[in-house]
């Protein structure tokens, strides 16, 4: 059976670079984003969407609607699997923006649930790392204590997974990968290293939250569509799975080699750290490694020499 994938999500920066992926794979593909303008501005999303439509116009069957008003029985009509990026991610935010966040992150995920008990399909869910909490050192068993909304939505999601893939007569099955603190080409305007870029590039000082010590398991954004693939192709793969890069960094160690990438000295002002940031996400990838043959190909500074190369493209209105 030939396989077609329905994304959810899929002008967002890990949905953008997941749709490029599977046109070069030439794999039937249809998309649904709600282009939100809760976090930024909606005009970036429709940019990712005309950059991957550009590739090749007309392949991807692109529907702009709310999964919470989509017709989810016609969205699904013929796909064998469901990537579901679909969330609205940040935990700064999700403090003042409870009711968004709901609704996105948790009513969404239920109204989608409650179609696939009925389609023998499979489900890949984007989790997050902020599921674990303020420390976060270890694999999948360690304990579940989110400290801000967001972390409590995505662990939600997670819970409503299980309990409609075990209801009586519920045809799908899942993997649910927790992503470790993604970055690359298409990242959001409102995340770090998106942010440090552009600071650097415009010569404009650095805000730094908290002491610039927190660690990080950043995970280059190639390396989870590679996840993502592998969860589509291997139709025995089901779990939970970290997924995350081989190297561990602070804030400011990644400030550093971005000074000496782009040969400019910044101009670094720490702010108090923000509610719901986490002080580590230490992530332990062997499960993915054993079951999944996950591995983490690019270094920190191999991924982040390519953002700043797509953030200067940008820049200079030439999209890599």
């Amino acid at each position: 059976m030939a396989i077609k994938v329905l994304v959810t999500g899929a002008a967002g920066f890990i949905g953008s670079n997941l749709l490029l992926k599977l046109l070069e794979r030439n794999i039937q593909t249809v998309a649904v984003d709600n282009f939100s303008p809760h976090l930024y501005e909606s005009t970036i999303k429709e940019k990712n969407w005309e950059y991957v439509n550009s590739k090749n116009p007309g392949r991807i069957n692109f529907y702009r609607v709310d999964l919470l008003e989509a017709n989810l029985q016609l969205l699904l009509q013929d796909v064998t699997h469901v990537v579901h990026l679909a969330a609205l991610p940040g935990q700064s935010k999700s403090w003042e923006l409870g009711r968004a966040y709901w609704e996105n992150n948790v009513l969404a995920t239920h109204l989608l649930l409650r179609e696939l008990i009925n389609f023998d399909v499979k489900l890949i869910f984007a989790s997050s790392s902020s599921i674990y909490g303020d420390i976060e050192e270890g694999n999948e068993s360690f304990p579940k204590k989110p400290i801000s909304p967001y972390g409590v939505t995505k662990l939600a999601a997670e819970h409503l997974i299980e309990v409609f893939e075990n209801y009586n007569g519920s045809l799908f099955k899942s993997v649910i990968l927790r992503l470790f603190s993604v970055y690359g080409p298409r990242q959001r305007p409102d995340m770090g290293i998106y942010r440090f870029i552009d600071s650097l590039n415009n010569e404009k000082p650095i805000r730094v939250f908290g002491d610039g010590r927190a660690l990080r398991t950043f995970t280059y954004i190639d390396d989870v569509i590679s996840a993502i693939i592998t969860s589509i192709n291997n139709e025995e793969l089901i779990g939970k799975f970290n997924i995350c890069g081989n190297q561990v960094a602070s804030v400011t160690d990644v400030i550093d080699l971005l000074a000496d990438i782009t040969s400019k000295s910044p101009k670094v002002i720490h702010v108090p750290a923000r509610e719901g940031d986490q002080r580590v996400t230490q992530g332990d990838a062997r499960k993915a490694e054993e079951f999944m043959g996950f591995d983490s190909s690019f270094t920190l500074k191999q991924g982040l020499i390519e953002q700043v190369l797509w953030q200067n493209s940008q820049q200079s209105g030439m999209e890599k």
